[in-house]
């Protein structure tokens, strides 16, 4: 039982990084975010956010650790409305401005129904259990991005921005100790979602039919790139009419491209308006190249690592000068929302 609770914790450390690090990013960048929330800056989970985020054990092992249906705080973010309130983790909530909720579900409904219509400087009342004691707290939530910040068990060194929920693995939380590095990411991929990138994808992707025939072209286009860079007299003929201009076109037929690049640009932004810094980011990328050597010569994707780096260089030195101005850190050419005087809540 002692290895089944230090897997456990290793999880909910990871859910606590993760969190810790998005939680100024989602805060820090609501208006350059389309969409908005409330948002209280905790997690809450039950036992089955647990076999989730500790993927392999049973159920009977994690009740066995003493998790049940009931909702619990797993981890709050520093300096939040949660925090501010005094709410800590392990606090089991019970209720939520007087209505009892004993699951998730419940859980969700009720904070759901209460953020919908909660006015700036409201508070809502939280209800929770700690040590026996029923206690009662006055959260006064935030405006943040509109994006689920989530962990996950896979060992991948990689993270995803799908529409409104954005994932970070834990072989990448691994991969990168440092915090300023893994919270580059992590703005990284909200560009993607400030920016609809995913929405665009598949708009792009349905229109083309590459939903259907993408990854195929992609593989035929990155062997065909490699016959470009073979010899001609060791294949014995002329080398193909391919060049990387054929991985480039069958790219652009979803845009990926361009849009990590945009993501790369604004995510630098985006990490700098919460308070990160600038240096020593290129780290991140060698990480990515030491997993795929091949995005040092190769653009299929995302830019070539050089490409990226380069382009990373532009955009500190672009920042730094509206540091020295005195100018609003805004990415040229994005959208600034003023969501006070038009709230979207979901």
């Amino acid at each position: 039982m002692a290895a089944q609770k230090l897997s456990v914790d290793k999880a909910l450390a990871r859910e606590e990084r993760v969190r810790r690090l998005a939680w100024p990013i989602l805060l820090k960048n609501a208006d350059l975010c389309p969409k908005t929330q409330p948002a209280l800056g905790w997690r809450v989970g039950n036992a089955d956010t647990i076999e989730s985020l500790a993927r392999g054990l049973k159920p009977k092992h994690i009740e066995a650790l003493g998790w049940t249906e009931e909702p619990q705080i797993l981890s709050i973010a520093p300096k939040s409305p949660a925090e501010e309130a005094g709410l800590k983790p392990g606090d089991r909530v019970i209720g939520i401005d007087g209505t009892s909720v004993d699951d998730m579900a419940k859980l969700g409904e009720a904070i759901a129904k209460r953020l919908d219509n909660v006015e700036p400087e409201e508070t809502i009342m939280v209800n929770v259990q700690r040590d026996g004691e029923e206690l009662a707290f006055e959260v006064a939530p935030q405006r943040a991005c509109a994006v689920r910040v989530v962990s996950s068990s896979s060992g991948a060194i990689n993270a995803t921005a799908r529409f409104k929920t954005l994932t970070v693995y834990a072989g990448l939380v691994r991969a990168l100790p440092e915090d300023n590095d893994l919270s580059f990411v992590i703005a990284h991929e909200l560009a993607h979602i400030a920016g609809q990138h995913p929405r665009k994808v598949t708009r792009n992707s349905a229109a083309s039919g590459a939903v259907i025939w993408g990854p195929p072209l992609m593989a035929l286009a990155t062997a065909a790139d490699w016959l470009t860079s073979y010899p001609a007299d060791k294949l014995g003929a002329k080398t193909p009419p391919f060049t990387t201009a054929s991985t480039r076109a069958i790219a652009s037929t979803v845009k990926s491209v361009d849009f990590e690049r945009e993501a790369d640009y604004v995510g630098l932004y985006m990490l700098v308006r919460a308070g990160g810094h600038m240096e020593g980011l290129d780290n991140v990328f060698q990480v990515f190249a030491n997993v795929s050597p091949r995005t040092t010569w190769l653009k299929v994707t995302h830019p070539m690592v050089p490409e990226r780096l380069v382009h990373l260089e532009q955009a500190v030195a672009e920042i730094e000068a509206k540091q020295s101005n005195g100018e609003p850190l805004v990415p040229e050419g994005w959208a600034v929302h003023d969501h006070e005087t038009a709230p979207e809540t979901e």
